[in-house]
């Protein structure tokens, strides 16, 4: 159970866990019920008016309780998250507990939490979640502790607001001596800014080789700013300085990110999402190799001078997915096509008189 919890909060915490579970036990009874008294007793629309008043009992409970954990979020925000989107920088936040703001529930505030509920997550960020942060054995990332075992971590993963519920003289201490300063109070709300966050993009003034995966997880604690881990030599041509250049005008579009570069010479092109073999890269308007960076993110090459930095995103199988689909389509065109030509040229039955069909 949450830390945030006590008292009254605890006890009300568990009978609303035990009623939620009494209800989906009774659903999920009453629906087998109908299942198996369909055969028998329950014939056609009877069977359907019973599931349809079982989905109307369920959808009810919403209007009598807020069902989800934090589900005021979305009917009355809190005010910590206006003062949040007032910051119109590409960063992520970390509430460190549910009660603050639940993984994912974010996405809905346009804002980019640490944690997250799916299951569709990066291997990698899971390891880095789990290695660095106090986290639960489970298929997705979620960190439970406000400040990860090696502080640096904040900064690579761009965490540039911390959120805490309530937290108490000892809780507070220790994310301020991490670095972060209170910056916003609303109600039992506290938001800290982290002083030292890593830009979402940069450009790179210093290349660190590690080919062994497990030991580059344990080199991401000892980056400095402007770093980057590698796990293979990038160019032969490559030189990194302190004054690598400048990151403008980054920009998010559905499965598109863009941005302008303007590098001092040949160098690295650092961005903070997660490596997936359906990025495709472009610099300049050509293909460029993408590079596994910081054991989860993605770099790419960029010359010296200006240029402009295209990722796209494409699902492994999409194209093969749509030409099965279309191929599928155009064959069922086909088939029906066929079947209703046959029936329209099939002979007419003979018209029987009726002194004869006995």
């Amino acid at each position: 159970m949450n830390g945030a919890l006590q008292g009254a909060a605890l006890w009300s915490a568990i009978a609303h866990y035990l009623i939620e579970v009494a209800r989906l036990s009774l659903l999920a009874v009453s629906f087998l019920a109908i299942l198996f008294l369909r055969g028998r007793y329950l014939k056609g629309s009877a069977a359907g008016f019973c599931l349809l008043t079982l989905a109307f009992l369920d959808l009810a409970s919403l209007d009598i309780h807020q069902r989800y954990l934090r589900s005021d979020v979305w009917a009355s925000p809190p005010e910590y998250l206006h003062f949040l989107r007032t910051d119109k920088s590409k960063f992520r936040i970390h509430p460190a507990t549910d009660l603050a703001l639940p993984a994912d529930v974010s996405q809905t505030m346009d804002l980019d939490a640490l944690s997250s509920r799916m299951v569709f997550n990066s291997t990698r960020y899971s390891e880095i979640m789990r290695k660095y942060f106090e986290a639960p054995n489970l298929p997705y990332p979620i960190a439970r502790s406000a400040i990860p075992s090696s502080r640096v971590l904040l900064d690579i993963l761009n965490v540039k607001y911390l959120v805490a519920l309530s937290p108490d003289a000892g809780q507070t201490q220790q994310i301020i001596s991490a670095g972060l300063a209170p910056v916003f109070q609303g109600g039992s709300y506290r938001v800290f800014q982290n002083q030292q966050v890593w830009d979402r993009a940069y450009l790179a003034n210093a290349v660190i080789i590690v080919n062994r995966k497990d030991q580059e997880l344990v080199a991401l604690a000892s980056l400095h700013p402007g770093e980057v881990l590698l796990e293979e030599t990038p160019m032969d041509e490559y030189h990194a300085t302190e004054l690598a250049g400048k990151v403008d005008d980054l920009r998010y579009d559905f499965d598109d990110i863009t941005a302008h570069v303007r590098a001092n010479q040949t160098g690295l092109f650092v961005l903070g999402e997660n490596y997936s073999p359906g990025w495709q890269a472009t610099v300049g308007g050509k293909p460029a190799k993408l590079y596994r960076a910081n054991y989860t993110f993605q770099a790419v090459a960029v010359p010296a001078g200006s240029s402009d930095v295209h990722f796209h995103y494409t699902p492994p199988g999409f194209h093969a997915g749509l030409t099965v689909s279309i191929i599928a389509g155009v064959l069922t065109l086909l088939l029906c096509f066929a079947t209703r030509r046959a029936a329209s040229t099939a002979p007419a039955a003979p018209n029987v008189p009726a002194s004869q069909s006995t």
